[in-house]
């Protein structure tokens, strides 16, 4: 089994990455055919100049909060905060980061902070906006824990804030006032019954029209309905050559993915990408999240057999 005991050990809840960015950068510094570069608590190691072409594989550093103090190896099986989600991967990518084997591609190693928050915070982006020439490929492969499965893409999100305002109003009098509270219980109410009966494809601006209408006249001109965070959903990319061969190497039929992922980050950029990485997602922030020894070597014989001659 990789070290991930190691990286599960040190505490990287989102911005507290700097000790595990720093475990990262060490371990592949004097690596003699990567180049590494740190960008804030971002760390990016290349091959460069083997090949016509790129892959790069990313992975990223933070874990939701919880006690990495309480990780433990029983068996086969890692228990423990970020094992899954996804540390159990990162180990992985840190053991291939370093293979001496001839490549097949040009290798592009991304380990990054800050996924599990807003977007608006996330470690890809800040690459993105301060060395774009780093994340240059012709195919990505998230490394969230998908299972051993290609997971194909990956869907939107958008997260909205709602003040609604109230009348004051003396407890002897309650109807001359008007209850906040009591406003907002029914619009949770109307958003929990509101089931989506098709597949959606809507840009930002569609999807926050989409929620005012469910809403309707429980919103009112003077209460505020804003936008905390929004990211893009991502298309499979499954016809490109790259990421089909990853699905047969993989031994099992894609998949879509649920949730949102940094595919659609890299797709943003012209990349095409793919979730593919060790673990049971459906363990992913659970208090009992686990990887198991089979999950990790099987990520590991299938993306070595993508990667290297």
């Amino acid at each position: 089994m990789p070290d991930v005991l190691r990286l599960v050990a040190i505490d990287s809840v989102s911005r507290n990455e700097s000790a595990l960015a720093a475990l990262v950068f060490d371990e592949l510094r004097n690596v003699e055919h990567l180049v590494v570069e740190r960008v804030g608590d971002n760390v990016i190691a290349r091959t460069e100049g083997f090949h016509a072409h790129r892959i790069l594989v990313a992975g990223h550093l933070d874990t939701v909060p919880g006690d990495p103090a309480l990780a433990v190896i029983e068996g086969n099986r890692l228990t423990g905060l970020g094992a899954c989600d996804m540390k159990g991967s990162l180990a992985v990518m840190l053991e291939l980061a370093k293979d001496t084997a001839k490549r097949a591609f040009d290798v592009t190693w991304v380990f990054y902070a800050r996924e599990e928050i807003a977007r608006s915070e996330s470690g890809l982006l800040e690459i993105a906006q301060l060395r774009p020439d780093l994340l240059l490929a012709d195919a990505a492969i998230v490394a969230e824990p998908t299972g051993g499965a290609v997971e194909a893409g990956c869907q939107g999100t958008l997260r909205l804030g709602v003040t609604v305002q109230g009348l004051r109003a003396h407890t002897a009098r309650p109807f001359t006032g008007r209850n906040a509270i009591h406003r907002l219980g029914a619009i949770i109410n109307q958003v929990a019954q509101y089931e989506p009966r098709v597949a959606i494809d809507r840009s930002r601006d569609e999807a926050v029209t989409s929620v005012r209408e469910l809403l309707g006249d429980l919103i009112e001109d003077e209460d505020v309905l804003e936008v905390l965070d929004w990211a893009p959903a991502a298309p499979p990319s499954l016809t490109h050559p790259i990421i089909q061969s990853l699905v047969a190497a993989s031994g099992q039929p894609a998949r879509a993915k649920v949730g949102w992922t940094d595919v659609a980050t890299l797709v943003e950029m012209g990349v095409p990408a793919t979730n593919f990485g060790a673990g049971d997602p459906l363990l992913a922030h659970r208090a009992d999240e686990f990887v198991t020894e089979a999950e990790l070597d099987g990520f590991a014989t299938t993306l070595r057999g993508l990667l290297f001659s």
